[in-house]
């Protein structure tokens, strides 16, 4: 939120394809694909634009731990439905990165875009996995059974709505590209 004196939040206007529609630093996961988390912070202090729910920006305003650091650098409205929601960018850190450990400092209460990243549930129902993580081709292979768990998890807790069309199409995907069976997981049941 800005402080007494300083402009108000600027407003951008960005048709909803185009905040969905994947860049050039998302791959389609595959089968033997390899990753574990290094630790290593470069995800926190690379340029990026976090973006947030008004669930979470509630909970940041309202949580002491959050609120201390946590500003709003933009609202984002799509014209065409009208919604929107908040962000704020990270050039060079993020300000709950703590840089002498590399670790978040707020990692159970992170927000959406970063309990989700290095992945992605695309609106086409497919995973997709950020090529600027260096945890890529090291670990164990990624399951993507676990990893559609885990993000809708996460969107539940951000209160973001997950339509039940793309969950069942990633399981079609994750059955046809991986070969492996599961039945359609509501969040309840995580």
């Amino acid at each position: 939120m800005p402080k007494e004196g300083e402009p108000p939040v600027k407003i951008v206007t960005i048709p909803r394809g185009e905040e969905t529609e994947p860049g050039e630093e998302w791959r389609v996961l595959a089968p033997g694909t390899r990753w574990t988390c290094l630790k290593c912070g470069e995800c926190c202090r690379r340029a990026y634009r976090v973006n947030i729910t008004w669930v979470e920006f509630r909970r940041a305003t309202e949580d002491p731990e959050i609120r201390e650091k946590f500003r709003v650098d933009g609202v984002i409205v799509d014209p065409s439905t009208g919604l929107s929601h908040p962000f704020f960018g990270i050039e060079g850190g993020c300000p709950y990165l703590d840089p002498k450990t590399n670790l978040c400092t707020i990692h159970p209460k992170r927000f959406y875009s970063c309990a989700a990243w290095p992945f992605l549930l695309h609106t086409d129902g497919k995973i997709y996995y950020s090529k600027e993580c260096p945890g890529f081709g090291r670990g164990p292979e990624v399951d993507p059974r676990r990893v559609l768990k885990e993000i809708l998890h996460h969107r539940e807790r951000a209160g973001m709505v997950t339509e039940r069309e793309r969950v069942e199409k990633c399981w079609k995907w994750i059955e046809e590209r991986f070969g492996l069976k599961s039945k359609y997981v509501t969040p309840d049941e995580l």
